[in-house]
Formats: structure tokens, sequence, C-alpha cells
């Protein structure tokens, strides 16, 4: 999340947390510390510790989005590596697909981006096929 965005969720935390002391400087702490969520997933956070809570943190922000992040993976199961990858390449794979659904990309998008990105192409791993 950019400054502009902390500055908005901070705004939104005030309009649900009246009595929380929040002022101008509050998305300058903020920011750095929620630079790796999206702003679509902090809103979500929000809408849902809002729910419950007269006052939220940053820290309160980022376990409600890693929660989302793993219910999303686990929704999604065991995955399968394409056949043929090497253990280095399996692991990559994995890691990017989990990635990327924990982002909130459909399974089957984030497996179509990721054998683009390592070069898959009908289920052959063309890097691995060079014989040069």
């Amino acid at each position: 999340m950019n400054h502009e965005q902390t500055a908005k969720l901070v705004r939104l935390i005030g309009a649900c947390c009246p009595a929380q002391n929040l002022d101008e400087y509050t998305s300058d702490i903020w920011q750095p510390i929620l630079a790796d969520i999206t702003l679509e997933d902090a809103q979500q956070a929000l809408i849902e510790l809002a729910r419950t809570a007269a006052f939220i943190s940053p820290a309160d922000i980022i376990a409600k989005v890693q929660k989302t992040a793993n219910d999303r993976i686990q929704r999604v199961g065991d995955l399968t590596p394409p056949a043929g990858l090497s253990q280095p390449y399996e692991r990559m794979w994995l890691k990017d697909v989990r990635r990327q659904i924990a982002q909130g990309i459909p399974p089957h998008i984030a497996i179509q981006q990721t054998n683009h990105d390592i070069g898959i192409q009908d289920g052959i791993h063309d890097r691995e096929l060079s014989t040069n």
C-alpha cells in the first residue's frame, strides 16, 4: 500500500472507530508497516474487524489479511506441479502459485501465469529439455 492508500485506510478506520486516536501522522507511520498489504485486502480486513473491535491496529489488519491468505490457500488444497520439473522448479512453482492464490488470484489463473513465467508450454518445461 502506498502513502495515499494508507491515508485512505486510516480515514476509514477513523469512521469505523471514532474513539480511536488517529492524527495527521498516523498514516506516515502505518504506511511502512502495511506496505506489502493491498488496499483491497486491508479494507476487507477492516470490514471484518470493525464488526467486533472498537480499536484497530496495523497488527490487527496484518493478522486478518494473513488469515484470509491462508484460508484461500487451504480452500484450494494440495497443488500438483506439472510432471517433469526438477525439485528446484517444483518448489519455485508451488511457492509462486500459492503466493498468487494468497493474493486472491483464482487458482487456474495462478497456475497459467506460473507456467508461463517458468517456461512451461503444454505441460513441457522447455528450459529443462534444452540439449545445449
